[in-house]
């Protein structure tokens, strides 16, 4: 049922180079999804992995490589020249990351975790060159299993984000002691760590590693012995102020939404089978923290549960460039959605199963990414002047809208205005300094989807560019009719009578108005009303 309020989708992206290295994801059995359509095409991969995996595309989301930690695919799904055993594991939670070299397109290192072991044994983290220029573009691995110092008794988690410094990236990892957070420069990885130490206190290994795009906040989820939340230094790869979120237990993924301000937990408990049955049933939930206080208290007080089931086990949450969170839980056929993670608790519309997978079968994983892919900028409605990213809009025939969005700072500034009806894209706008988006005297002809993208140079002189796209849905203004009054006379004097208001009253006050699109409300009064609160119109009947 539409509601005459404002809404827009939308969901921008801000990097060093662009949202599309994250287009397309390879995990599961032989699952994939390619992000460059919406929503995203199913594909089938090489893969079968029972947690990790890692992908990576071009800047302009051509698929380049996929692993499961331990074998590197082609963008054909066929094993890379020199891609076999790579330390990585696919039992590892996070068994690889790949991180592109800065300055140079061709080169990309994969980084890789084993499957570690109680007590600490395993392979540590390594990583592998690959050089794309290799076979006629499908790449080869020129350098393999570098170990990194200080990493050895690394567990199953690691993560990257962009550093403070240009065309600089971090990239980080932990064992049960410390953190490690090893530099990626245009000279290639520096194999000598800044180390963190924050005691005995970072869990057990099982568990997802994540960094928030805008590179401030770390959190590490460790199933069944906690989950952590620290401060993270993208000028130092310093990690500081640790605190406990002790709101859920059992953490396996993690995720942020696009502007840090929310945070998600799943967790998963696996039940043994004891003569055919389950004891105690499997266990899996989602929850969302607040993060506008960073103190830990009122982390752990903002915790919100927004999903629980028994049926199947834990899994991981990825950020997508579509600004959606998906879910991937074991053994599944469909990957659960958190379609606006930036709105509260109750507004995040999660969907369980809301994307098929075509019958290929998720398991526990889900590729992670550079972090920064995903780091948002605000666009603002002129009318209200607050940040509408991520928000939906349905507009009135005849109504005026201005989006704004955020100011940048660069050379060679381009702003390209699209428009998609359906049928076909027209260009709106093409120019260095027409940045905003005027729509006057909508009407049906302006249902479709605007796309903005913004190319520039940054201050590193890297190029840069900012993706976002908005639907618009144009309905008749609603104008309430009012109704006759109901006169009622009680014979039987008892002072009680039901009156059906729906039925007797909706199609007058309609007046023509389609009844599936508009809703008609009963309140007692004004401030009612204007409140609108679920649960306190009237019943039927009244």
């Amino acid at each position: 049922m539409n509601k005459l309020f404002p809404y827009f989708i939308l969901f921008f992206a801000l990097n060093a180079f662009s949202q599309k290295e994250a287009d397309f994801w390879y995990f599961g059995e032989g699952a994939g999804l390619d992000f460059n359509t919406n929503p995203p095409n199913i594909l089938s991969g090489s893969l079968s992995t029972d947690e990790g995996s890692a992908s990576i595309s071009n800047s302009n989301g051509v698929l380049q490589f996929y692993t499961d930690g331990s074998t590197v695919y082609n963008s054909s799904g066929v094993i890379m020249d020199n891609g076999s055993d790579l330390l990585g594991d696919s039992s590892s939670a996070q068994s690889a990351i790949i991180v592109p070299k800065p300055l140079d397109s061709n080169i990309y290192y994969v980084f890789t975790v084993g499957n570690q072991q109680p007590g600490g044994a395993g392979n540590g983290v390594a990583y592998s060159i690959v050089d794309m220029s290799l076979n006629s573009g499908l790449g080869g691995i020129t350098s393999k299993n570098i170990l990194l110092n200080g990493s050895e008794n690394a567990r199953e988690k690691i993560t990257s984000v962009r550093g403070n410094d240009c065309n600089t990236f971090w990239v980080i990892t932990s064992d049960s002691n410390n953190f490690y957070s090893y530099l990626v420069d245009e000279n290639g990885v520096t194999n000598s760590s800044t180390t963190s130490i924050h005691g005995n206190n970072l869990g057990s290994l099982r568990g997802y590693l994540k960094i928030s795009p805008d590179g401030k906040t770390l959190v590490n989820a460790s199933a069944g012995s906690g989950t952590f939340i620290f401060d993270f230094n993208a000028s130092t790869g310093d990690v500081s102020n640790g605190g406990s979120i002790t709101a859920i237990s059992n953490g396996y993924g993690a995720e942020f939404s696009r502007n840090g301000q929310k945070l998600y937990i799943s967790t998963g408990s696996h039940s043994q089978v004891f003569n055919g049955f389950r004891n105690p049933p499997d266990y899996a939930s989602i929850t969302q923290f607040n993060l506008e206080s960073r103190n830990i208290v009122d982390i752990n007080a903002s915790a919100e549960l927004i999903y629980e089931t028994n049926v199947g086990y834990r899994g991981a949450l990825q950020l997508a460039s579509n600004g959606k969170i998906y879910y991937a839980r074991s053994r599944q056929t469909f990957l659960g959605i958190i379609n606006s993670p930036e709105k509260n608790f109750n507004e995040v519309n999660f969907i369980e199963n809301g994307l098929s997978l075509n019958g290929q079968i998720s398991t526990e994983g889900l590729p992670p990414f550079i972090q920064s892919f995903f780091l948002e900028i605000d666009i603002t409605d002129d009318d209200t002047d607050t940040v509408i990213n991520n928000q939906d809009l349905q507009l009135c025939i005849g109504e005026n809208k201005t989006i704004s969005p955020e100011i940048i700072t660069g050379t060679d500034v381009n702003y390209l205005w699209t428009f998609d009806d359906g049928t076909g894209v027209t260009t709106i706008s093409s120019s260095p300094t027409q940045a905003n988006l005027v729509l006057t005297n909508l009407n049906i002809n302006d249902i479709g989807t605007y796309e903005l993208k913004i190319t520039l140079k940054d201050d590193c002189d890297n190029d840069i560019e900012y993706n976002g796209t908005f639907t618009i849905d144009v309905f008749e203004a609603a104008a309430a009719t009012k109704p006759e009054d109901i006169i009622f006379c009680d014979t039987d004097r008892d002072g009680f009578n039901d009156f059906y208001l729906q039925t007797e009253r909706n199609l007058d006050i309609l007046n023509g108005l389609s009844p599936t699109t508009f809703d008609v409300l009963y309140f007692e009064s004004m401030q009612a009303a204007n409140d609108n609160i679920a649960g306190t119109e009237f019943p039927n009947p009244y």
